[in-house]
C-alpha cells in the first residue's frame, strides 16, 4: 500500500491516508479534518451549499482570486492591524516573520531597505502607525526610542504604570 491521497471536499486542501484507517474509512471519508466536516453538517442543517465556494478578488486590490472564508488562506488579504495599531502583513519566509508567518509591516519596509538591525525600534516621525513610507519611518535602539516618546508625551509608560515627567 503506497501513499494514499484525497481533496477535501470542502476547503479543497489534500490530505493523506491515516495508515489505522481501514479501506471502508478511507473509501467514505470525504473532509480533510473534522473542522470541515462539522462545517458541512452545519452548513446542511441551514440549508445552505456545501458545494465549492466561489472565489472573489482580493481585498487588498491585487487581483488575485481567493476565498475569503478561510481564515487560514492569508494570501494577498490585509490582516487586521495589531492591537497597537500597527499593520501586519503575511510573509512566512522573511526573518522577522513570527511563528503564523506575520511581520509588522513598518518593520520589514525598513529591514528590507537595509536600514534596520533587528534589535532596534522604528520609530514612526508623523506619529501615524499605519504610514510605513520609509521617509517617515526611522530606527532607532529602544532606550532612545522610549526617550523620544516621554519627551513628546510628557509621560513615561512601561508595564508598571504611567508616570509624568519630572520638570
Amino acid at each position: 500500500m503506497g501513499l494514499q491521497i484525497k481533496g477535501c471536499e470542502f476547503c479543497h486542501r489534500p490530505f493523506f491516508r491515516n495508515p489505522k484507517e481501514t479501506d471502508k474509512q478511507w473509501v467514505g471519508r470525504r473532509y480533510c479534518s473534522r473542522k470541515c466536516g462539522s462545517t458541512v453538517s452545519g452548513l446542511k442543517r441551514r440549508g445552505l451549499p456545501t458545494g465549492k465556494r466561489v472565489p472573489h478578488l482580493c481585498e487588498c486590490g491585487c487581483g488575485e482570486e481567493t476565498l475569503p472564508q478561510r481564515k487560514w488562506l492569508k494570501g494577498h488579504r490585509p490582516l487586521k492591524p495589531t492591537k497597537q495599531g500597527y499593520r501586519r502583513v503575511w510573509a512566512p519566509d522573511h526573518p522577522l516573520a513570527n511563528g503564523d508567518g506575520n511581520v509588522l509591516e513598518h518593520r520589514k519596509v525598513l529591514y528590507d531597505s537595509g536600514e534596520f538591525p533587528k534589535e532596534w525600534h522604528v520609530h514612526h516621525r508623523n506619529g501615524e502607525k499605519l504610514d510605513n513610507d520609509t521617509d517617515n519611518l526611522e530606527a532607532m535602539p529602544a532606550d532612545e526610542h522610549h526617550r523620544r516618546h516621554a519627551e513628546e508625551s510628557g509621560w513615561v509608560e512601561n508595564q508598571y504604570g504611567k508616570w509624568a515627567l519630572r520638570q
